[in-house]
């Protein structure tokens, strides 16, 4: 039954349908739910949750990805910064979870997220402005104390992006989040 509604998901989305595909994933969870230890590691059934699983945090994903700190507003600056940071951690443990359910496609694609996670940070902070009432030599010190702050991202981000690496080609597992991260 799983399978089955997973190939229905399959086939909603094909034809452009996302809320109807979208619909069958709570029957998928209680499909999951009710399936023996054995069942669940069927390659249908575990590609069926772990899809379920990754779309559901990609969604969060596309909200912290939003976050930008593209603000002279020192305030809306300061609360961008904490909502992202605080994202973090907690979009890292949902995509871990999907890691764990060891669906090769998906924890690949979940190792990658929480890379990019890390990029997005540090990206955030290297493309924030100066505040327009700052000199040219405050702005400088600014630039450099952002930098300070993005160094840690993206020297983890760089790090999980080759355990991305190892991880794929520990698995053999070829595909476009490992295109990703090798880029």
């Amino acid at each position: 039954a799983v399978c089955a509604l997973y190939r229905q998901t399959k086939a909603h989305l094909k034809m452009g349908r996302e809320s109807d595909a979208r619909r069958t994933f709570g029957n998928i969870e209680k499909g999951w739910d009710a399936l023996s230890a054995e069942d669940k590691s069927k390659p249908c059934v575990l590609e069926a949750r772990a899809y379920v699983e990754f779309t559901k945090v990609e969604d969060e994903f596309k909200a912290y990805e939003a976050i930008d700190f593209n603000t002279t507003n020192q305030n809306k600056l300061l609360q961008a910064v904490e909502k992202k940071q605080a994202l973090i951690e907690e979009l890292a443990a949902k995509y871990k979870a999907v890691i764990d359910l060891k669906h090769p496609e998906y924890a690949i694609a979940s190792a990658y997220r929480i890379a990019i996670v890390s990029k997005l940070m540090a990206d955030a902070f290297l493309n924030s402005p100066c505040p327009g009432q700052l000199t040219d030599d405050q702005c400088g010190m600014y630039q450099a104390a952002l930098q300070e702050q993005a160094f840690p991202h993206e020297d983890a981000a760089i790090q999980l992006f080759d355990e991305v690496l190892q991880q794929a080609y520990g698995a053999k597992f070829y595909n476009e989040w490992l295109v990703k991260a090798q880029d």
